[in-house]
């Protein structure tokens, strides 16, 4: 048990040698909790959509929401791979809409009796599943690309590739 204890502490707040490796590693972890949350929605998207009868506005509604949430989650798991910190709090905003969404779309339709038991059962789990994902990645990567910010800012005083590397990260 301490064992998993201390590898969390270590990925969440690396030290020394670890943070070196920062430089060189992309944030795979974070990376692939995004891919997982765009899967989770499109299984819940897939759940809905494939058994609701009635069709109204709102469902064009949460198809564009949808939409969206999953090209934004694209575009911030390719800045979570690189530890952009303001990708951090894009992705709990996306995780914390995500798990929102569930109690303005799904739990609707549930409580109008538009969704079986089982659909909205699965679909809670998967937004959920989603949302968490996403607010997961978004505070590992406040903490990584954090450390990392001030490891560079550190190093740039004596190394130039240390500023330089720091230069190119702020430019994005």
């Amino acid at each position: 048990m301490n064992k998993i204890i201390a590898a969390i502490k270590s990925y969440f707040k690396p030290q020394e040698t670890q943070v070196d490796m920062l430089r060189y590693r992309t944030h795979k972890m974070g990376y692939m909790l995004c891919f997982l949350a765009i899967i989770c929605d499109c299984v819940g998207f897939a759940f809905i959509y494939s058994t609701i009868t009635a069709v109204d506005v709102f469902n064009g509604l949460d198809i564009i929401f949808n939409i969206l949430f999953m090209l934004f989650t694209f575009l911030v798991a390719e800045q979570v791979k690189v530890y952009n910190v303001k990708a951090s709090y894009a992705a709990l905003v996306l995780g914390g809409l995500e798990i929102g969404h569930l109690f303005w779309y799904p739990t609707v339709l549930f409580a109008a009796g538009n969704l079986s038991n089982s659909v909205y059962v699965l679909n809670v789990i998967c937004m959920i599943t989603a949302g968490a994902s996403l607010i997961v990645a978004g505070i590992a990567n406040l903490f990584r690309g954090t450390i990392l910010h001030n490891y560079l800012n550190e190093l740039a005083k004596t190394d130039e590739s240390a500023k330089l590397e720091l230069q190119h990260k702020e430019e994005k």
